[in-house]
């Protein structure tokens, strides 16, 4: 049951989560949460205080947020590189643009792009950005049979860059990149939630101050 659990308690110390959840379950009256105490072992890490993950979407603090796309961008670059065992270049080519090419598509749309972004020159603060370049570069192996120059100029790498992230009809390999897709894919999906939470019964209590919803262009968020 304790890998089933977590309980999120933002703004406190992990002490103080603790602590308090202990005697919640210590003070109730019919005593049937006795037996959720064994969860409470530090081991088991039930009780967040900095984040938590839903359904692959992390919540939580910025800098948690941030550290779990970075890991999850980590994780997705070492694996890239894993298809090169697979010796049939239009698979390898098929696996990297419907497989790894697709992974941070379900976050960016629930992280918002603040958090999903980060500088491609900083090697620490990995992010979409970097995957899409190591994506690319895997990408011109596949094609090239492993061939390609090692050493290439600012300019050929644009180049290259530019033709494998070009759709189809415009001659490219059309691996399309996150880092630019996420904006439009994070903004499509709030708009359509803003929407949904429009049309409940009482949707005006969802939407910051006074804004009609049907007049575009006069929303505002203060972010």
């Amino acid at each position: 049951m304790p890998g089933q659990i977590t309980i999120y308690k933002p703004g406190i110390p992990e002490e103080r989560a603790h602590q308090l959840i202990r005697d919640c379950i210590l003070t109730n009256a019919s005593g049937t949460l006795g037996a959720l105490l064994p969860m409470l072992a530090p081991n088991l890490e039930v009780i967040r205080v900095h984040g938590l993950c839903v359904v692959g979407t992390p919540v939580g603090t910025s800098d948690y947020v941030r550290e779990y796309v970075r890991n999850k961008c980590g994780t997705i670059c070492k694996d890239v590189e894993t298809m090169r065992i697979c010796s049939d270049p239009l698979i390898r080519y098929h696996l990297l643009k419907f497989c790894m090419n697709t992974r941070l598509s379900f976050m960016s749309r629930n992280v918002t792009p603040d958090n999903m972004a980060t500088s491609s020159t900083d090697p620490a603060h990995i992010g979409p950005v970097h995957v899409d370049q190591k994506i690319v570069k895997e990408v011109l192996s596949a094609a090239t049979g492993d061939t390609i120059a090692k050493k290439q100029t600012q300019r050929m790498q644009n180049w290259f860059k530019f033709i494998v992230q070009s759709p189809h009809h415009k001659g490219g390999y059309a691996i399309t990149p996150t880092a630019a897709s996420g904006l439009a894919a994070f903004y499509s999906a709030t708009a359509k939630f803003v929407t949904l939470l429009a049309r409940l019964p009482c949707g005006g209590a969802w939407v910051r101050g006074v804004q009609d919803l049907t007049v575009h262009g006069r929303c505002s968020n203060s972010q």
